[in-house]
């Protein structure tokens, strides 16, 4: 860029004061084959460094410490380092698991930590009467719902697990919950169990 244009993208009057600005940022500007002075890219960059500096209210040249090019080719190659260095990280983690499960276990992971958050789940999948297969519930509450022989319902803690069935392989299971079944049934949370069970539908298999 030659000297015209570096008055005019620095709103420069004179010559003299780009080369101050080269003085003060220790650089020479070099000549063309025709005598004309200009300046290089690299050389660009440190005078738009130094314009942005001196834009700011107080600031002047004294006060402006220059990069040399050593420094911001040791900048750009730490930079790019740390960039590889994640990438690598990341691409190892990716590569150590077993997809799926243990990629959803690893994001999950970043999420903030609340101990209720499955109580949340549970609660919108009884408003919403969702059916859940076992793995689903065994997620949200940390244990396989398991019934005795001959029973349909596992209760844990504030929840009761109806079973509705199958979704695939799995068993699909209703979501209840102890409070509500215990006000519509006066307290006789098992009489309401059992007529839940009574009145149900027919266990329908979902593919």
């Amino acid at each position: 860029m030659k000297i015209k244009q570096l008055l005019a993208r620095y709103h420069l009057k004179t010559r003299q004061s780009i080369y101050n600005w080269c003085e003060a940022l220790n650089i020479s500007l070099a000549k063309d084959n025709n005598g004309h002075v200009y300046a290089t890219p690299e050389q660009i960059e440190q005078l738009d460094r130094l314009s942005e500096h001196l834009k700011k209210s107080g600031n002047t040249m004294a006060s402006f410490t220059p990069i040399t090019p050593v420094e911001i080719a040791q900048l750009d190659a730490s930079a790019d380092r740390i960039i590889d260095s994640s990438i690598d990280g990341v691409i190892d983690t990716l590569a150590d698991s077993q997809w799926t499960g243990e990629l959803v276990k690893a994001i999950a992971s970043l999420r903030p930590h609340n101990p209720l958050w499955y109580l949340k789940e549970l609660d919108q999948a009884r408003a919403s009467s969702w059916l859940l297969t076992t793995a689903e519930v065994q997620q949200l509450i940390g244990v396989k719902p398991v019934t005795r022989k001959k029973d349909r319902a596992y209760r844990r803690g504030s929840w009761t697990f109806l079973k509705s069935g199958k979704i695939g392989r799995q068993t699909a299971w209703r979501v209840l919950n102890n409070s509500e079944l215990r006000n519509r049934s006066n307290g006789r949370l098992e009489e309401l169990v059992a007529d839940v069970e009574f009145n149900e539908q027919p266990p329908e298999t979902i593919k």
